[in-house]
């Protein structure tokens, strides 16, 4: 049973015994709600909230968020519905994908698993233990037409890649990958400054990094993300560019950089960074291990002890290993390699001491391993924090035995949102034991 509160109002909303259902079937109850709000709100984006479980696979989970937009207010609103009742309300506090309207006629949750299921989904969780499923409606979710709206099903396991897959919420179609040819960073630099100069005259750009691990060993890659900065603006901006296309580009909401200082007007390209990453142990990593993903990316603040440093950091992983290389940004000199390997294979016995060890990759995107060890049986809990303070999630709480454990973060709030590029802080308590390190989500 669960007891809610309305967090707008106050007002007790009653115990709540909640039985997994589809996104369509709170959709009535939704509507009303939101017409009590502002009665020109329109539908623009639903979610399973996935703090109160995730989705099985016959599209089903305990709670719903379903967000509407009011232009009269320019403002929007989230209802959380469970057996078709409001059981809570409250104001965003990050960016909606997209404000357009859903179209009445959007398939049900139950529909889109469905397809999910006979399109990779199933094949997805009979390989993988602890499978989690999220999903969601709305436009702008699709990089390769953002007006579309669509399903996003992601499938993440702690044992695997996360995957998901897209689906056209009025046709059924299943939508793959936009088509695009590999490109270095500095071949989408034209198109990405344009984006910014169109935003704001006196933009600058503080970081280069690559969407998704698909660098590949020539330093290309289907698609690269540019963070610009403005003063007069006194925010950010962000453009998603595709073989010389823009796919995405947006204002994003409590940006967190780990240097708001320019890159130099000179700054390697991600060829050459490749290059010198694989001559350093890249191509050794890639031999000795299957299913490698390698992503990367360049700014400043990212050498510890050297936040003026411009570099290049590529990040490669595997299920069994992880390293980092570190490289000058404008000279195209090798720093240094920081190998995080798998904690079973680096230890023998158990720890002696309590460690936290820094995640990877780092940067990071879609999800990142945090892993960590307990000399002894221990209560433990590990939370994400933004630079102000706030809880954004609480990975685990609770008793874990003694040895090198790991645990993912997959970018996601307690309420199954996506939260924005930035620094964020993950804290571990263990007994007495309290450590923190920074990590850098980029999108």
């Amino acid at each position: 049973m669960f007891i809610y509160l309305d967090a707008v109002t106050g007002e007790f909303v009653g115990p709540i015994m909640p039985e997994p259902s589809t996104a369509r079937f709170n959709l009535a109850a939704a509507d009303l709600a939101a017409a009590s709000w502002a009665a020109d709100g329109k539908l623009i984006t639903v979610g399973a909230a996935t703090h109160m479980g995730d989705l099985d696979a016959d599209g089903l989970t305990m709670m719903w968020y379903y967000v509407y937009y009011s232009t009269v207010l320019d403002d929007e609103r989230m209802f959380f519905m469970s057996n078709g009742q409001v059981v809570g309300q409250d104001t965003l506090d990050w960016d909606p994908p997209s404000r357009d309207t859903l179209p009445a006629d959007w398939i049900d949750s139950d529909t889109a698993m469905s397809i999910a299921e006979a399109n990779g989904g199933s094949q997805y969780r009979a390989a993988n233990q602890d499978v989690f499923i999220g999903g969601g409606v709305s436009s702008g979710i699709y990089y390769g037409n953002p007006a579309l709206p669509v399903w996003k099903i992601d499938y993440m396991s702690n044992s695997s890649q996360q995957m998901s897959i897209f689906i056209d919420a009025v046709t059924k179609e299943v939508l793959g990958t936009p088509s695009s040819n590999p490109t270095t960073a500095q071949s989408n630099l034209g198109a990405a400054n344009g984006s910014a100069q169109g935003w704001a005259s006196d933009a600058e750009l503080l970081g280069v990094g690559v969407y998704g691990d698909d660098l590949a060993p020539s330093g290309e890659a289907f698609m690269w993300m540019f963070w610009y900065a403005s003063a007069t603006q006194d925010s950010g901006w962000m453009v998603m560019v595709s073989d010389g296309i823009v796919i995405k580009e947006e204002k994003p909401d409590n940006w967190n950089m780990p240097s708001y200082t320019a890159l130099p007007g000179y700054w390697i390209d991600s060829d050459s960074a490749a290059f010198v990453a694989e001559a350093n142990g890249g191509s050794q990593f890639r031999a000795a291990n299957q299913d490698v993903w390698v992503g990367g990316g360049i700014m400043r603040g990212l050498l510890p002890g050297e936040p003026d440093s411009t570099v290049w950091i590529l990040s490669y992983r595997s299920d069994v290993d992880s390293m980092e290389i570190f490289i000058d940004g404008v000279t195209g000199e090798f720093i240094t390699l920081i190998s995080a390997v798998n904690p079973e294979s680096e230890f023998s016995g158990l720890p002696e001491s309590y460690a936290l060890i820094q995640n990877f990759p780092n940067p990071f995107n879609p999800e990142t391993e945090i892993k960590y060890q307990l000399p002894r049986d221990s209560n433990v809990e590990i939370s994400i924090y933004n630079l102000q303070g706030q809880k954004v999630v609480t990975l685990l709480m609770g008793n874990k035995m003694a040895g090198s454990h790991s645990i993912r973060w997959n970018g996601l709030d307690q309420f199954g949102q996506s939260v924005a590029s930035g620094v964020y802080l993950y804290k571990l308590k263990a007994g007495n034991f309290t450590a923190v390190k920074k990590m850098l989500l980029i999108r």
